[in-house]
């Protein structure tokens, strides 16, 4: 046998393999493509025009020498082998053998498969406390330069990781009280200079931090008054028997005679009060009627014949002719004597100014009195009838008032504003001689009265 012969023998043994390898791949993607179409019904079309495999061979049943090209159709998959040698003759491929269909499909598009995507993992939170403030600009200085050295040592520090949480620092409040209003100009001066001295050395304080709270004062309020009603039932209670208003005494009682009577407002307001100038004693008298009786029976003579009075007395200058009246030059104050027996009164001074006060001597010869005829108040004396008037005290603006004398006569008692500038007692002798201060007060004592008679 030739050499040609040999080799076209083997020529269809090598085809007969190529195509049963063909048809079982062919199989295997027909199965393949069934499961596809059950398993993912939703997202991958049947892919087939028919599940058949067509196998072309050479006309006439005859091999040629050089296999020409196969075709396999398995659903709408085409294979191509590799070509060995060039075909010596080309033919129209026809199929020798068709495999009945066991499901038959419209033609539908290539199959598509959506990826599903892959779950973000999710991240542990990595929580990291932040490191404590300062508790002041010492512990603050001191965590600056550690930081720096591990700087220097370690190197910066690595960015932080997406993970890693900072928890918030969240301080105690603290509470603080406003400093007290000063209580005087002193106090606030010295926390001025306290304030002052704090800035120069330690420097102007920070602001307050955020969890700092300023206490406020907060007033207790006032009790609101409870009202209360007012009884329904009143008891009846009978009313106290009124009680009879005392009559002042018209007379002196005894213990107070050789005393002098003054008015004082050494307690805080008017009083009475008497002194024993024997022995300089002074008392409070718990009623004031004893100096309202003692004046009245100062002005009138021991045996109670005459009174001492004050009348007014209208100057008459001449007659209007015009008004048919008298022309009067103004009014002014005169000392009278009364004749109680006769009731007869006869004018006693006759001073161009104001004469008032008068009192009786003990004997009941002279009368005492003031008068504003040298152009203040001085003291005077005078006969009962008029005769031997006598000026007993003498001052530049000062004035002298309320004349009494002694129970002997020897001596007159009075308030001044002399010295002390205030109204004080003074005593002098019946003919003015010797004057000096009764008692050294710093209060004001006036009105003396040197009571003389009982009863």
């Amino acid at each position: 046998m030739s050499t040609e012969s040999k080799r076209d023998t083997k020529t269809p043994r090598i085809v007969l393999i190529v195509v049963g390898v063909l048809l079982l791949a062919g199989a295997a993607l027909t199965g393949c493509s069934a499961l596809g179409q059950r398993g993912a019904a939703s997202t991958a079309t049947p892919a087939a025009s028919a599940t058949g495999v067509a196998v072309a061979l050479a006309p006439g049943g005859q091999t040629p020498g050089v296999a020409g090209n196969t075709a396999v159709a398995a659903g709408n998959t085409t294979v191509a082998p590799a070509a060995t040698r060039a075909p010596t003759q080309t033919a129209a491929a026809s199929p020798t053998a068709t495999r009945a269909p066991t499901q038959t499909a419209a033609a539908s598009p290539t199959t598509t498969r959506t990826s599903t995507p892959a779950a973000t993992p999710t991240l542990t939170p990595l929580v990291v406390t932040p490191r404590a403030q300062p508790a002041d600009l010492f512990a603050a200085a001191t965590m600056a330069v550690q930081a720096t050295a591990d700087a220097l040592r370690n190197g910066t520090p690595t960015a932080t990781p997406r993970n890693m949480v900072t928890a918030t620092f969240t301080p105690r409040p603290v509470v603080i009280t406003r400093t007290p209003t000063p209580a005087d100009a002193a106090t606030a001066e010295f926390r001025a200079v306290v304030a002052t001295a704090l800035a120069a050395t330690t420097g102007t304080p920070t602001p307050f931090p955020t969890w700092v709270v300023i206490a406020t004062d907060t007033p207790t309020p006032a009790p609101k008054p409870t009202n209360t009603p007012a009884p329904l039932l009143v008891p009846i209670t009978p009313r106290p028997a009124p009680v009879a208003t005392a009559t002042r005494p018209a007379a002196l009682p005894a213990e107070l005679v050789g005393k002098i009577l003054f008015m004082s407002d050494r307690a805080g307001g008017q009083r009475l009060y008497a002194l024993d100038p024997a022995s300089g004693q002074l008392f409070s008298v718990s009623e004031d009627w004893p100096h309202a009786v003692a004046r009245v029976r100062d002005g009138r003579s021991r045996d109670g014949t005459y009174t001492a009075e004050v009348q007014m007395v209208t100057d008459v200058t001449g007659w209007d002719d015009v008004n048919k009246r008298l022309d009067s030059g103004g009014s002014r104050a005169q000392v009278f004597v009364r004749d109680n027996q006769f009731n007869v009164v006869h004018q006693l001074t006759h001073t161009r100014g104001w004469s008032y006060d008068p009192v009786w001597s003990p004997a009941g010869d002279r009368v005492a009195y003031v008068s504003q005829e040298p152009g203040n108040d001085e003291i005077y004396a005078v006969n009962a009838d008029g005769s031997d008037l006598k000026r007993l005290t003498s001052n530049t603006w000062e004035w002298d008032k309320h004349p009494s004398w002694s129970p002997d006569g020897k001596q007159i008692v009075f308030y001044s504003n002399r010295e002390a500038g205030r109204r004080q007692l003074w005593v002098m002798n019946a003919d003015g001689s010797d004057p000096r201060r009764l008692l050294d007060s710093s209060s004001n004592d006036w009105d003396p009265i040197w009571v003389k008679f009982a009863g």
